[in-house]
């Protein structure tokens, strides 16, 4: 399965930008959820977008654990 980071616009200020989906679309629950909650706590969007790339390349370590 693959996996990427999209930046999406227009979502309310509680959600992150970036979000890490699969190629078919659906997001990921668990990256997207913590990046929403770095989100309300005021990091920018250079970190978010950072977090995001990290976590991505963490999720092959976790396989289908995720």
């Amino acid at each position: 399965m693959r996996f990427q980071v999209a930046q999406q616009h227009g979502l309310s200020n509680a959600h992150s930008p970036f979000r890490v989906i699969e190629q078919s679309g659906r997001e990921v629950g668990w990256i997207n959820r913590f990046l929403d909650q770095q989100r309300i706590r005021g990091v920018a969007d250079s970190t978010l977008r950072s977090y995001a790339h990290d976590l991505l390349h963490f999720l092959p370590l976790v396989g289908s654990r995720a």
